[in-house]
């Protein structure tokens, strides 16, 4: 091929290039897949701050074998929390995930809890912690759950209904409320309300060092 010739044939390679490439782009856009990537390559450091309260009722010794428990065999034992730690927010496989280790104020120091939902199904909740206690806990308004619990002495099954979900966390922080309520082996039921707030940090660029 003389040199003429063998131009031209670049050249329109060239330009079938750009208009393959011009559709591609134009389909990314409309199908939002490039948006879907984009959120998925999303990771940020953040503040978490959490207001927690708990009331475990336990039916007493008497009442155990009795079919009708009367509100005076309850025993109530309540507790409020407060805590504000930093964690990691991402975003995998179109979920947004929450990630932070627990403190001593929790009582289970060093367990990894990771709260995650569907980007677009923010009202299931799921959480799954890893350590000293192991769980795996799904939060659903007015659905009921089956569940598992783990601790260095026994596994065991757990139910968790849901009364309320609040949550309106994106990808630049925002707020979630839980209010919920779960059953240990029909004899101890923990009430628990806790609200997280998530807050990016905004992490400076280190300079390099110069001689």
């Amino acid at each position: 091929l003389n040199c003429r010739r063998r131009g031209g044939i670049i050249s329109m390679l060239a330009n079938v290039s750009k208009i393959r490439l011009s559709y591609l782009t134009t389909y990314l856009f409309a199908t939002g897949t490039v948006r879907y990537l984009y959120i998925n390559m999303i990771k940020k450091n953040i503040s978490i701050k959490i207001e927690s309260s708990h009331d475990q009722i336990a039916v007493t010794e008497e009442a155990r074998g009795s079919r009708i428990v009367d509100e005076t065999e309850l025993e109530t034992d309540s507790e409020k929390f407060e805590m504000t730690t930093e964690g990691i927010l991402r975003v995998v496989d179109g979920r947004i995930e929450i990630e932070y280790f627990e403190t001593e104020i929790t009582g289970m120091a060093g367990a990894c809890t990771c709260l995650s939902f569907e980007y677009k199904n923010p009202g299931v909740v799921s959480l799954l912690r890893t350590g000293v206690v192991e769980s795996a806990l799904v939060f659903e308004e007015g659905v009921r759950h089956v569940c598992v619990y783990t601790t260095p002495e026994i596994a065991f099954e757990v139910c968790v209904n849901t009364a309320k979900v609040v949550n309106n966390i994106t990808t630049n922080g925002g707020e979630l409320f839980l209010n919920y309520t779960i059953e240990f082996r029909g004899a101890e039921k923990e009430s628990t309300s806790i609200h997280i707030v998530v807050t990016p940090i905004d992490v400076p660029v280190k300079k390099p060092d110069i001689d």
